[in-house]
């Protein structure tokens, strides 16, 4: 018989984050943490369908821009913190993984 219950134990490499963005600066914290660990971390960036999105890895450069409902893949990327900014409102959707 297969084995259909929830997996509980071990470590979870994964993430799914989403967040409402509306502010035209970069906030002083991060908007999102992805604390997930793993030799290698893949992660999508998702723009909703509102106002161009501009997001940052150290919170003071951009290092990124999406327009309304793009997104973006980053693999092989060390990344654990993302702060979002956007002249009007949208929905940021980020999912993250980490493989051996």
């Amino acid at each position: 018989m297969t084995d259909t219950s929830p997996i509980t134990s071990g470590i979870d490499f994964n993430r799914f984050l989403e967040a409402s963005v509306s502010n035209p600066a970069f906030n002083t914290d991060a908007d999102m943490q992805l604390l997930i660990r793993g030799p290698s971390l893949h992660f999508y960036i998702k723009n909703g369908s509102g106002a161009v999105l501009e997001y940052s890895f150290n919170g003071s450069k951009l290092h990124g821009r999406l327009a309304a409902s793009a997104e973006r893949l980053y693999s092989f990327r060390r990344v654990s913190k993302i702060w979002f900014r956007s002249v009007g409102s949208t929905t940021v959707e980020v999912e993250a993984w980490a493989t051996a």
